[in-house]
């Protein structure tokens, strides 16, 4: 009997290894980070790791930070905080400065500010296809602003040459909604994709309410982002391909760590414009990429140190910066299936 018991354990339990086996990631996996252009992770030395498309759908995260909070060695400060805090990334205990974000292979900045920060809440998770998150000193490849690794955020493409439809809708806590829908296809000279999403919730007070009267207002977020992508092929071994996102939300900030305010509002609107151009040789090919970026917060300003309800001037800028034009040489490699990037 007692024999019986240890063979029936030892078959649950080599069972339930194998199941878990299935969701490591395999070293023959395509990756773009490691050296610009696309090769098997098992020839990169490098230590990456990638989440998918699959992943992305299964995690349940609300936002692009929650998501990648959650990867080991990766820490996204307000992360867990109300939705539309600002959020900084961090790797391997690196400062937020020191790790260089990319969409679609090329870097992303807020030009407002002068770290190298961008704003993680203009990227929303249903309109990305997969992220590579690239630890450890990358400053050979990429310059002084990967010091602590990067992280690649690889938009939604055509995949299928029949028309494809996707959408999503989830619900939570403080009125929680999230919705997405989208549009693609692929096609033997060219393909397209379109991307909508929308988030709304009603939050809870970023203030904490230290009086214990209860009146503290909630602290509201509403969000629209739009997304594109268009691929063709002008001649057998040129292709173009043109990109555009558009992101707005409007988020109610409280005046500080122990003070609510009801009608201290930030709106914050991004727009991005990219071109992409591959041209293939006998032995490789040759690509240019380029992306403009223009940001445009709006905050409420306040007057004295007393911090009121009232309302008493505007503050507006426009911020605008150009992603620097990289041509790459990518040596010819065996076929390795879908990379990342244009």
């Amino acid at each position: 009997m007692k024999k019986l018991f240890f063979v029936l354990a030892a078959v649950i339990f080599s069972s339930r290894l194998l199941a878990q086996d299935t969701t490591h990631h395999s070293l023959d996996e395509v990756v773009l980070s490691a050296s610009k252009y696309a090769r098997k992770q098992s020839e990169t030395g490098k230590v990456v790791t990638v989440i998918t498309r699959e992943q992305l759908d299964q995690s349940g995260a609300r936002g692009l930070g929650e998501l990648l909070n959650g990867i080991a060695g990766t820490i996204v400060t307000g992360a867990n905080n109300n939705a539309g805090t600002n959020q900084t990334i961090s790797i391997r205990g690196g400062s937020a400065g020191n790790v260089l974000l990319l969409v679609d292979g090329i870097p992303v900045n807020d030009p407002s500010v002068i770290t190298n920060y961008f704003d993680l809440n203009f990227i929303h998770p249903s309109q990305v296809e997969r992220i590579e998150i690239l630890k450890g000193g990358q400053s050979t490849l990429y310059g002084s602003d990967a010091v602590s690794g990067v992280v690649n955020i690889i938009t939604r493409k055509a995949t299928s040459r029949s028309v494809q439809f996707n959408g999503q809708f989830s619900g939570g806590s403080y009125n929680s909604l999230q919705e997405s829908l989208g549009l693609s296809l692929n096609g033997k000279k060219a393909d397209f994709s379109v991307q909508y999403a929308h988030t709304s919730s009603d939050g809870f007070s970023s203030a904490k309410d230290t009086t214990g009267s209860g009146n503290f207002d909630r602290d509201g977020f509403d969000q629209h982002a739009l997304s594109g992508r268009f691929s063709i092929k002008l001649l057998p071994a040129l292709q173009m391909v043109l990109t555009g996102r558009y992101n707005k939300y409007k988020t109610d900030v409280d005046a500080a760590a122990y003070t609510d305010d009801r009608d201290f509002t930030a709106t914050n609107e991004n727009i991005q414009a990219g071109a992409g151009w591959m041209y293939a040789l006998k032995n490789g090919k040759v690509q240019l990429n380029y992306l403009y970026n223009q940001a445009k917060p709006e905050l409420p300003g306040r007057f004295g140190i007393e911090r009121k309800s009232l309302f008493l001037f505007f503050k507006w800028r426009l911020y605008r910066n150009h992603a620097l034009c990289r041509v790459v040489y990518q040596p010819a490699v065996e076929k390795l299936g879908a990379g990342g990037g244009f």
